[in-house]
């Protein structure tokens, strides 16, 4: 695994926040499904832009544009996911699974040879060791140089990009999960490495992940001290107010209503031991 401990310089940082933090913040999962509750209606021009590629069939890009959505701050995601994981967006037949899928990898192909620069953010329930991660969210960005990881000076807005979310309950999340981080052609971006790192690495249940994350950006050591991590919301406080409008506050999210009904069951560490360990 190779992990970049890089030190961004933070006025530059601030300057492009809106292009390398806040989207991945409007995606937590919980927001999504709020924000989104009808499919995002996008203008055919602006989807067959963000669809287009060398290797992007017609036929599947005309497919998956039913699995487009918005985030908060309007930006464009294709839904990965074999059942409906966002609210009014219906779940993929099998062959529009089987077109997403190459889609899906055509973009990714792209995205290794232009060696693109990836904000990555996470969602679940206690990610780390013994936790579970439900959704990647994987979107290209131009606000750090990907040969000198220096923040690029801001020119306008930047072009159109489109996103993934994936749904890592799926096989088909799984994989592509494991083929954007697993690459050392994409740099990902990601405020907060080691939790979502320990889950990627290490997560059993209820799927293996078995990822080995490649070149990987902790974003948040660009305003942490050596001894001291900063959180996201007390560094959002010293960012001028411009920069943060139209950002979705954190404290509408009712993280403790969202995972009371305790779904899932996890398997302690006692659990793997050996039985007759248990009885001397």
């Amino acid at each position: 695994m190779v992990s970049h401990a890089v030190c961004i310089d933070r006025e530059q940082l601030n300057k492009r926040l809106r292009y390398i933090i806040y989207p991945c913040l409007a995606l937590c999962p919980c927001v999504q499904l709020r924000q989104c509750s009808q499919p995002a209606v996008l203008e055919t021009r602006r989807m067959d832009f963000l669809l287009r590629g060398p290797d992007v069939s017609e036929a599947s890009a005309g497919l998956v544009k039913d699995f487009l959505i918005l985030s908060s701050l309007k930006t464009s995601f294709l839904v990965v996911s074999s059942c409906q994981l966002v609210a009014g967006t219906r779940a993929p037949s099998e062959e529009e699974l089987c077109l997403q899928k190459d889609t899906v990898m055509s973009f990714i192909d792209k995205w290794e040879r232009d060696r693109v620069m990836m904000i990555s953010d996470f969602e679940g329930e206690m990610p780390g060791h013994g936790g579970e991660l439900v959704t990647a969210a994987f979107l290209p960005t131009i606000a750090v140089d990907k040969d000198n990881l220096a923040c690029l000076p801001q020119v306008g807005q930047q072009p159109a990009a489109l996103g993934l979310l994936v749904d890592l309950r799926s096989s088909l999340g799984v994989l592509v999960l494991k083929r954007v981080m697993e690459s050392k052609a994409i740099t990902k971006l990601i405020w907060g490495a080691d939790a979502d790192l320990q889950s990627l690495i290490f997560q059993a249940l209820p799927a293996p992940l078995n990822v080995q994350p490649e070149t990987v950006i902790d974003i948040q050591l660009a305003y942490s001290e050596p001894t001291r991590r900063l959180g996201m919301q007390r560094m959002l406080e010293s960012v001028p107010a411009n920069l943060v409008r139209g950002l979705p506050c954190k404290e509408q999210i009712d993280f403790d209503n969202f995972h009371s009904p305790q779904y899932a069951r996890h398997a302690s560490p006692a659990e793997s031991l050996p039985c007759h360990l248990y009885h001397g």
